[in-house]
């Protein structure tokens, strides 16, 4: 188990590298006037990754954002369990989970955004997205809410799809390759959870990232 804590007005950036045979428990506490920005990214393998978070923000203007991206292929299994508590009023959270598939992979998402009463003010933001590549892949999202409180803003949404068909058609009308349309398409999914690490891990990255048709 992990435990990650922020207090007395700090700002923590965690970035966190899952590979084949990952299996790992957070506890996480952000204390009042803190943030904490997680970017979990999911490497390919042919194993399992598991991940639990257990986030408690704990104080007023406390804010927690979650951003995590996934690459599962041959019949690799992907895992995250995310419980997040807003035990103080007009605190923030965000949670964005974006997975590329092909193969036999599968993945599991369960995301839990719990409000208890008198907990007012509160903005919390749950995505889900997942593109599958391959027919035998498969995803499973289970986006949560419990509203116990008035005068919250809290959402949630899910998608999964395949590579828009309109858009490769575009990319290869105008002279770029069914691989580099793909590529590209990919990226572009990717790169709202990439953007946020910076070169020294883009670049200790790369390898995987390109065996896999991204960047």
């Amino acid at each position: 188990m992990v435990s990650l804590k922020t207090e007395g007005g700090q700002h923590l950036k965690e970035v966190i590298l899952m590979e084949e045979g990952f299996r790992q428990q957070y506890v996480v506490e952000v204390g009042a006037s803190s943030s904490l920005d997680l970017v979990m990214v999911g490497l390919p393998g042919d194993g399992e990754i598991s991940a639990e978070m257990d986030i408690r923000l704990e104080g007023r203007d406390a804010e927690c954002r979650l951003n995590t991206l996934y690459l599962a292929g041959g019949n690799s299994r992907f895992n995250l369990d995310v419980n997040l508590i807003h035990n103080s009023p007009d605190s923030r959270s965000s949670q964005l989970l974006k997975g590329i598939l092909k193969g036999e992979a599968s993945a599991a998402y369960h995301g839990l955004i719990k409000v208890p009463q008198h907990c007012i003010g509160i903005d919390a933001q749950q995505q889900s997205h997942a593109l599958l590549l391959e027919e035998g892949a498969r995803v499973r999202h289970l986006p949560q809410l419990e509203i116990y409180a008035d005068d919250v803003k809290c959402s949630h949404g899910s998608t999964v799809g395949r590579l828009n068909e309109d858009e490769l058609f575009y990319l290869k009308s105008r002279g770029v390759s069914a691989e580099d349309a793909a590529r590209f398409l990919q990226t572009a999914f990717a790169m709202e959870v990439l953007a946020l690490l910076d070169q020294s891990t883009l670049d200790y990255l790369r390898n995987a990232l390109t065996q896999w048709v991204i960047m």
